[in-house]
């Protein structure tokens, strides 16, 4: 085993006056003294708990040497609770497998114990969060075929379920799957098909619409509640609008892209981007390409051409943004407005009231963060923005002389560190909390 390094667990409280973004950098200690990033919240022997005050030091993906025994203990965040659970092996649903998958059931769900694999050829192991949903059963299929068990009841068998979906609010469960060489969608018990193909299957936010993409004599078609679209050659996964049961898609009929619109194709295009909703539902945006040239169009109107665009985001108000070029140069346009070049620049990141937006921009070896429009101080390279809960607040990763540091407001508020994790505020905005190791 690798040097075993000691994870510590930041918390940076905001000084009390007004208007002072400078905070004072309070260490909490070590967080599992012992473990190495190899192993992360994996620990062998007796089992424990740490209770923590604020968000745990590392995303929890455990991973450790494939041992003789199937007796370990693998932590896993429940809250703000790091705790060890026992597995015990469980048959989850192994068709055309002789193993069993050790698994767990927790309150949440199924956590399932599965296979990695590595560059160096090593037996690992990973973790699969099962969730539990209004009578989902843990184990939902037999060993000899694939059946779905959902709120007490048995679903037909299958040689495969490739796709399960659960709608936000845990009240509607659809799946893809199949049977030999034919295609099934089920969605709360109803069954449709045989198809040639089918997939993609998705719920609107609201869960009382859903659509999914089947294949029919050599052609595919969307179907949403129930109802078959038009065929065409090709199409892109179906995307719900936030609000409304609006649905959208890119589809090609023979060489021509188009965006389908609530059954509506629009464009004519050599190629199209995925299509993006603005919060309300009200506005529709995606990337398209003709002759050489590229632009966003918004609402079925082609904006100005430029050598290529990226994906466009919108705010929470409703304001557009993306990225694009022309010749060796970057820029953002917002609003339909150019701002000033840069030899790189990352994608747009708006601010949750939609009044602020920030990017990373490059120039020679330099990099800054960019808040609408005003690049910040220079540093060998900067992370992705993290706004805070008050308004103009805003946190990043930035690295001087090697070394990761904490940037708040453009100004350094950490020590130094040979690694920082991701950065966290408080909901009052009065602190900010990472990992941090060295």
């Amino acid at each position: 085993m690798s040097r075993l390094l000691p994870l510590l667990l930041l918390l940076c409280a905001f000084a009390a006056r007004a208007g002072d973004d400078l905070p004072a950098e309070h260490r909490i200690g070590s967080v599992l003294e012992g473990l190495s990033p190899d192993v992360l919240f994996v620990k062998e022997g007796r089992p424990g708990t740490v209770d923590l005050s604020h968000q745990p030091v590392w995303e929890l993906y455990p991973r450790i040497d494939l041992p003789h025994s199937w007796k370990l203990e693998v932590g896993y965040v429940q809250q703000r609770l790091v705790q060890y659970l026992d597995w015990q092996v469980i048959a989850v649903g192994l068709h055309g497998d002789s193993g069993l998958l050790p698994a767990r059931r927790i309150e949440e769900g199924l956590l399932v114990l599965t296979e990695m694999s590595t560059a160096r050829q090593r037996r690992l192991l990973g973790w699969t969060l099962v969730p539990k949903f209004r009578g989902f059963e843990g184990s939902m299929v037999s060993q000899a075929d694939w059946r779905v068990s959902w709120r007490g009841r048995t679903g037909p068998a299958f040689a495969a379920v490739e796709e399960m979906v659960f709608s936000r609010d845990g009240k509607h469960l659809g799946y893809v799957a199949r049977r030999g060489a034919r295609w099934f969608v089920v969605i709360d018990g109803r069954q449709w098909g045989p198809y040639e193909g089918a997939q993609w299957l998705t719920f609107s936010a609201d869960g009382r619409h859903h659509a999914f993409c089947v294949r029919q004599q050599a052609r595919w078609l969307v179907f949403m509640d129930g109802r078959p679209g038009a065929e065409f050659n090709q199409l892109g996964r179906p995307v719900f609008s936030p609000r409304g049961g609006h649905l959208a898609y890119r589809a090609l009929d023979g060489s021509v892209w188009h965006v389908v619109r609530d059954g509506r194709p629009s464009g004519g295009y050599d190629d199209v981007g995925r299509p993006v909703w603005s919060p309300d539902g009200r506005h529709l945006a995606h990337t398209a390409g003709r002759t050489g040239e590229h632009f966003v169009v918004l609402d079925g109107k082609p904006g100005k051409s430029y050598t290529s665009v990226r994906q466009p985001l919108f705010s929470g108000g409703g304001r557009l943004a993306y990225v694009a070029s022309n010749g060796g140069h970057v820029f953002m346009v917002v609003e339909g407005k150019e701002g000033k070049e840069w030899d790189e620049v990352g994608f747009p990141s708006f601010s949750p009231d939609g009044k602020n937006l920030a990017w990373r921009a490059r120039r020679g070896g330099e990099w800054f963060l960019v808040i609408d429009g005003r690049p910040g101080p220079a540093f060998e390279m900067v992370g992705e923005p993290h706004f805070g809960p008050r308004p103009g607040q805003v946190a990043w990763l930035a690295q001087r002389e090697l070394k990761p540091l904490v940037v708040v407001n453009g100004r350094p508020v950490s020590g130094r560190y040979d690694w920082i994790g991701r950065l966290r505020f408080s909901r009052d905005g009065r602190r900010i909390g990472f990992g941090a190791m060295k």
